[in-house]
């Protein structure tokens, strides 16, 4: 009997009833979805691609993730929580495909409950070129000049030579490869310096390492340097005479270090005439002799041979 009247009033009114508690379940729902916090996070992408083919150019290699939960949980979750991945494997060919981005919890996610994870871009299209190796010279990518009166001498890299991998489409026509930059600027003595090599894109890698050995001369510079008014001296003249000399002055041309020549001068240096065995007025014709300090080559002088007219 009590049952029977129980559910005589369960019946009674039971759509009212029926909303009531929808009514109340949505309620419940919202308060908690009203809870949960956001927080957006960049993540890395990677991509499973099939066997013998690389990216043959740029994508977007970072997605965003916008993270909805409890404040606490998901303020634990970083980048290494989350393996963000586009499945590629099952092309065979060159061309570009389009797939979707997934996502895959790991460590501190795993388990994680509300957690909901919204994905932007939704599939992302990536150029796919079958992978190829290639043997490349190496060029050093040299910055600056040494001051003035040094040069750079010889230079030596070591491998002279690396191999590449990367899409066809790149490796094919590459002939050489820099390395990053090498400072000369302000070297005044020899060098030798470990250096990585720069790759033309990030589609191309160096199985092998990217580091060689560059090694280098820094060489005094040799310059060319014409001196004008350079005096004539004339030595070992007897008391009683004089002379008179056409020309007065000469000129030397020398060659030497960079930085000597700069600081040398006319003064610094004579053309010299011998005139030990005049004993008499006269005119008379005498060669000349540079005289400068050590360390230069002279490559001509003038005049070689002048007059002097010697009197009383």
């Amino acid at each position: 009997m009590k049952i029977s009247v129980l559910l005589s009033r369960a019946r009674k009114n039971w759509p009212a009833k029926v909303l009531s508690l929808v009514a109340a379940v949505v309620l419940v729902l919202f308060h908690n979805y009203s809870r949960l916090e956001s927080r957006e996070l960049s993540v890395p992408l990677r991509l499973e691609l099939p066997s013998g083919y690389v990216p043959a150019s740029p994508f977007a290699d970072r997605v965003r993730l916008t993270l909805r939960g409890e404040a606490e949980e998901i303020s634990s979750i970083g980048e290494r929580d989350l393996d963000v991945f586009v499945d590629l494997t099952r092309r065979d060919s060159e061309g570009v495909f389009r797939a979707p981005v997934q996502v895959q919890k790991l460590g501190a996610a795993v388990g994680m409950d509300p957690l909901e994870i919204v994905i932007d871009p939704l599939h992302v299209s990536v150029r796919l070129g079958e992978q190829i190796t290639r043997e490349v010279d190496i060029v050093p990518n040299l910055a600056g000049y040494p001051p003035p009166g040094y040069e750079l001498g010889s230079y030596v890299i070591n491998p002279t030579t690396v191999s590449v991998t990367g899409p066809r489409g790149r490796i094919a026509t590459m002939e050489s490869i820099q390395t990053e930059e090498i400072r000369v600027a302000g070297r005044t003595e020899d060098f030798a310096v470990q250096v990585r090599l720069s790759p033309p894109s990030p589609l191309v890698s160096i199985p092998g390492g990217g580091i060689v050995e560059f090694r280098a001369s820094i060489e005094e510079s040799v310059m060319l340097t014409t001196f004008d008014r350079v005096e004539l001296v004339v030595l070992n003249l007897a008391p009683e005479l004089q002379v008179e000399l056409e020309p007065e002055t000469g000129t030397i041309r020398l060659q030497g270090g960079g930085q000597e020549l700069e600081g040398l001068s006319p003064a610094d240096m004579q053309l010299i005439l011998d005139a030990s065995d005049i004993d008499a007025p006269g005119t008379y014709e005498l060669p000349t002799r540079p005289v400068l300090p050590a360390g230069f080559l002279v490559l001509r002088y003038e005049p070689t041979l002048v007059e002097l007219r010697v009197t009383e």
